[in-house]
């Protein structure tokens, strides 16, 4: 897991899964942040990389639960055989 890939603008990328994860704050939730946010995960999408987005909240009040999304993430993407 490497912060911020070169490929793309990520809080962390996992290439041997193809895997994005997005640690999302106040900036993301406005119109804009939206839009922005969605027209990147399209592009990162057509390139076969899955995005996980995580609020920064549930990662402060709700640690056991992130760790089982991402957990359960890395499951569905190895046993989908998308990894590298």
């Amino acid at each position: 897991l490497f912060p911020y890939t070169t490929l793309f603008r990520s809080d962390f990328y996992c290439p041997e899964l193809k895997l994005g994860i997005e640690l999302d704050g106040q900036g993301h939730y406005t119109i804009e942040g939206s839009l922005r946010d969605g027209s990147r995960d399209n592009r990162l999408s057509a390139r076969g990389i899955t995005v996980l987005r995580i609020e920064n909240r549930a990662i402060f009040e709700n640690q056991p639960a992130v760790i089982e999304l991402l957990k359960e993430t890395v499951r569905r993407l190895k046993a989908s055989g998308q990894s590298v």
